[in-house]
């Protein structure tokens, strides 16, 4: 079964607009990618040539890490906790004769001193633009192959049936640039799997193949580089998810208008228990708090951008989207 995946583009984010998706279906342990590269000799011509390596300092990648949790009894659902792991690289390091990128991980949100990260594995990116990972005292393992063409097989420790490059197409990312597209066919299963040149998988840096892991789920939420924001996943409308706290997305209020400038409202807010009205950028921050019982929230010092109004409740934390446009 052929899946085409669509992408609409606007001025602010990168939208998937249609692809299969199957819950729960992925694990939160991180295979071994062990894998080989046979060619069917097909070929596609490409506007440009231009190609983005994807290890490179400046760049952080946000991913979101799902863990299925079965049921406690008496309670008969089960039920996801989130995390999300920010990484980035600095520095390089030999080992053995080769040269690896070393990649980080924060060990607390918003990092800000060097200390605040720690040393997690360590990557490469050869001429031949293959993508190695390489984990403390363990061999590397090939993550990522961007020299792939239409009607290549990848075949795998964790790939039953093999990978298949059905579609190679170009994109252009929020920052402008066009990066290949790699859409795979995997002999029939409903699991989407992509590649963004650059940048890595719909399941982040270190997941090339999320769909072939069961019990959890990783998904790509966002990449910077030099903080400018180059990818945004519109489907969890954030680049920090979290677990803490219960977030509900509905319209029980109205906040207006949408986009915004200078003043958002909101009505019917006397009927709730409201503890703090806040506005949270992008990445989870705190960028503005409001009273409790204000109906009006002054945005006129907030610069345009997508950002979630965030009204805690003494029963949960209702959230919505606003677009600020000054």
């Amino acid at each position: 079964m052929k899946r085409i995946y669509h992408f609409l583009v606007t001025s602010y984010k990168l939208r998937v607009t249609s692809y299969t998706r199957l819950t729960p279906h992925t694990s939160y342990l991180i295979p071994l990618f062990a894998f080989c590269i046979f060619s069917a000799g097909a070929q596609n011509s490409f506007p440009n040539d231009e190609y983005h390596p994807l290890v490179q300092e400046g760049k952080v990648w946000s991913v979101l890490n799902a863990m299925w949790n079965f049921p406690i009894p008496p309670s008969p659902m089960g039920y996801y906790t989130y995390t999300t792991t920010q990484m980035a690289f600095f520095g390089d390091t030999i080992i053995g004769d080769i040269t690896y990128n070393k990649l980080y991980t924060p060990i607390k949100k918003d990092p800000v001193f060097p200390q605040d990260w720690s040393l997690i594995s360590f990557m490469r990116e050869d001429e031949n633009k293959k993508v190695w990972h390489k984990r403390m005292n363990k061999d590397e393992e090939l993550l990522f192959d961007f020299s792939l063409e239409i009607g290549d097989t990848i075949v795998g420790i964790y790939m039953i049936p093999p990978l298949i490059v059905e579609d190679i197409t170009y994109q252009t990312m929020l920052d402008g640039k066009e990066r290949k597209i790699f859409s795979f066919s995997t002999g029939g299963s409903i699991f989407p799997d992509y590649w963004i040149e650059g940048i890595g998988s719909n399941d982040g840096l270190l997941i090339p193949f999320g769909s072939m892991i069961t019990g959890g789920f990783y998904k790509l939420l966002c990449l910077h580089e030099y903080n400018e924001l180059i990818f945004f996943n519109e489907e969890y409308q954030t680049c920090y998810k979290s677990s803490v706290g219960i977030d509900t997305y509905d319209n029980q209020i109205n906040i207006y208008p949408n986009p915004a400038k200078n003043i958002i409202y909101i009505e019917d807010i006397d009927k709730l228990d409201v503890i703090s009205i806040s506005l949270i950028n992008i990445y989870g921050q705190i960028i503005k708090q409001y009273d409790f019982n204000t109906t009006q929230l002054d945005i006129s010092d907030i610069i345009s951008g997508i950002y979630f109004v965030k009204i805690s409740t003494s029963k949960e934390n209702i959230v919505q989207k606003i677009i600020i446009n000054q």
